[in-house]
């Protein structure tokens, strides 16, 4: 692995796929998820032609968890599970506390010191210019998984903590 704090990008062909798993080992969180749909042409062809044929076109789909697909803000701390559910996507998680997924802002990482929170989630990296709340080896600028940039709200599986009012 990268270290903690570090960033990765990981494209997944997922053409027909009904369902994806992301497995995350400790720590860790996901930015966002982008896709592409087809679009079916819904115009019926004209005898004879007067324009090219309707195609199929990719409908780009970011879910960034900073918006719901209703596009309304989602605050850090927050519990997801259907808002997505016109993109054909539901949350779902295992092996923390509950069922539900929930979103973490990067930029409010807990208390230094305090056990709650995750500084290892935040961004930027502190040894970053300018810094932010991330502490971790793996983020450093010039490291194969620097995180110097901001990333906004995260999907992350919460630990099975003692204070689960704070995003962990």
């Amino acid at each position: 692995g990268l270290g903690d704090n570090s960033k990765q990008t990981l494209p997944i062909n997922i053409a027909n796929v009904l369902k994806l798993t992301l497995n995350l080992k400790d720590s860790g969180a996901v930015t966002y998820i982008r896709f592409c749909d087809t679009a079916t042409p819904t115009a019926a062809p004209v005898s004879p032609p007067t324009s090219p044929p309707p195609t199929d076109e990719c409908i780009r789909t970011i879910i960034d968890f900073l918006t719901t697909a209703d596009g309304t803000p989602i605050p850090g701390g927050a519990y997801v599970e259907n808002e997505w559910n016109e993109f054909g996507l539901t949350m779902s998680s295992t092996g923390g506390l509950g069922s539900i997924p929930r979103v973490f802002n990067t930029s409010d990482v807990g208390v230094s010191g305090s056990g709650y929170g995750d500084r290892d989630l935040g961004t930027p990296n502190e040894k970053c210019t300018p810094s932010g709340p991330g502490e971790g080896a793996g983020g450093e600028p010039g490291k194969p998984g620097e995180n110097c940039e901001f990333q906004g709200n995260v999907l992350i599986i919460q630990e099975n903590n003692d204070n689960p009012s704070v995003p962990d």
